[in-house]
């Protein structure tokens, strides 16, 4: 019989959230010597060692993180080498679109008695701009009475801002 070591899944696949939250993903390594010897897995996270079992065959499982490249090396206790494989990551296609775009990310909306709150970040340096309507003036839905929405934008990352003047 011939040795055996997979991981599954792989590639793992990080949908966008889990890209933006830097969320970690499970991955289960499956060994067999095919001798009945003992052998020993080691799973290596870039150069970070993150698991180790030793038996003739198993599972184990481990973690991984977007961008991270992993390696399952199997090697029996006589250090005989019976082989590895390469555990690799990649956006799914929302995520591979998004990644590098200056896109609203950590977008939270607070609204208050008398305010709202608007903040986000984005990858990049950026000038935020907000246009607010009141319902009167907007595309659904009505006001018995006038509201002017009023705002300002403070300057983020060194990146200049304005007060608007409601119209």
């Amino acid at each position: 019989m011939v040795a055996i070591v997979t991981a599954t899944p792989n590639p793992v696949v990080f949908s966008w959230p889990d890209v933006q939250q830097g969320h970690l993903r499970d991955v289960d390594v499956v060994w067999d010597t095919g001798d009945n010897r003992p052998g020993q897995v080691t799973i290596t996270v870039g150069d970070k060692q993150a698991k180790s079992a030793t038996a003739p065959t198993g599972t184990v499982r481990f973690q991984i993180g977007f961008g991270d490249t992993a390696r399952a090396n199997l090697v029996g206790t006589d250090g005989r080498n019976y082989g590895y494989t390469e555990i690799n990551t990649r956006p799914d296609p929302l995520a591979d679109y998004m990644i590098g775009r200056a896109f609203i990310r950590k977008l939270n909306v607070s609204v208050g008695v008398d305010s709202l709150t608007v903040t986000f970040t984005t990858a990049d340096d950026a000038v935020g701009f907000l246009l607010v309507r009141s319902r009167a003036t907007a595309s659904q839905g009505a006001a018995s009475r006038k509201v002017w929405a009023s705002f300002s934008i403070r300057p983020q990352l060194g990146v200049g801002g304005g007060r608007p003047r409601p119209r």
